[in-house]
């Protein structure tokens, strides 16, 4: 086995953050209020969490941390794709859902 590719929960749960803050920022850009965003987490489980108490946090964590993006953040995340984002965009967008998280 390769030492340098030992597997690390955390980058994991970061992947998932990022998805969800990037449908979060489409979303917001498109114009749905927060309620609007709310109701698509429990009735369409956008940020695939199961049972209808996690969909509610979620969908809190999300709306909570979309409020506090400035507008180049909010604009990077519409026009990011976990696939195919450069490098130095996509660590920006981490580095600035890290420190929300905290």
């Amino acid at each position: 086995m390769n030492n340098n590719l030992k597997y690390v929960a955390t980058n994991m749960t970061m992947l998932f953050w990022v998805n969800e803050m990037i449908t979060g920022a489409k979303l917001k850009k498109q114009g749905k209020t927060e309620k609007e965003i709310r109701a698509l987490s429990q009735d369409e489980d956008l940020f695939q969490a199961g049972s209808e108490n996690f969909r509610k946090k979620a969908a809190s964590g999300v709306i909570s941390r979309l409020r506090t993006l400035d507008e180049f953040t909010t604009e990077l995340l519409c026009n990011c794709n976990i696939e195919t984002a450069n490098k130095s965009q996509f660590i920006h967008i981490k580095k600035v859902i890290y420190y929300l998280i905290l």
